[in-house]
């Protein structure tokens, strides 16, 4: 698997988060997700995300008082934040922002575009959907675990691309690629409420999920 590798080179850095959160929600979209280990090698196209920002925000983990639970969201931008919800799924987030402001982007939904090793060509897009529609599943099909947690965006094994070009396709074994400009990023970008926080008061009125209104992968229109 050493064919993809280069793609490293490539990763967002921790910069790109330490913006104003909204900003980057609507940068992240399009964007690739990317897995790997010594064993697997998943990429996944970022195509929903929702906003949690500041100590207003009733929806946020973060609104009431920081605690050992939330304490990474304190932090500086550029670090993951997974948690547990259900007592089954895990969720991704990436904390955004300066230190001791917290914020952070909920990934709620990604398009599989590779699995090492599966053929997703010959999946539906009903059959995809489980694998990345919704922020448990895509943590459960990119084997992502509290083990991430307050793990910086620029480490192994997790990271983000802004683009991913396949360059070599003749078998799945010597396949490979890079990180040039794509048109598969473009992205017509809607906002609405977010998902499930009917709790959060006046909070869950805001309009902070965005997403790739053309993709077939989001959770809900």
């Amino acid at each position: 698997m050493s064919e993809i590798t280069k793609l490293e080179d490539s990763k967002l850095s921790k910069k790109f988060f330490e913006r104003e959160t909204h900003k980057v929600c609507r940068d992240l979209l399009g964007k690739y997700l990317v897995f790997q280990n010594r064993d697997n090698f998943k990429i996944g196209r970022i195509v929903e995300v929702e906003a949690y920002q500041g100590f207003e925000d009733k929806a946020s983990h973060a609104s009431k008082k920081k605690t050992s639970r939330n304490e990474v969201m304190y932090g500086a931008g550029g670090y993951y934040y997974i948690y547990l919800i259900y007592g089954m799924y895990y969720c991704l987030n990436i904390v955004t922002e300066k230190e001791s402001y917290p914020a952070a982007i909920l990934i709620r939904a990604i398009e599989p575009t590779y699995d090492f090793t599966r053929d997703l060509d010959k999946m539906s897009v009903k059959e995809k959907r489980v694998l990345g529609s919704g922020p448990g599943r895509l943590c459960r099909w990119l084997d992502i675990d509290k083990s991430f947690n307050g793990v910086s965006v620029e480490g192994e094994g997790l990271y983000v691309t802004p683009n991913i070009v396949r360059t070599n396709v003749r078998t799945r074994s010597t396949e490979s690629f890079s990180a040039e400009a794509s048109k598969n990023n473009r992205c017509e970008i809607v906002t609405s409420k977010r998902v499930g926080v009917d709790y959060a008061g006046e909070s869950a009125n805001n309009e902070w999920r965005y997403y790739d209104v053309t993709s077939s992968y989001i959770t809900k229109k």
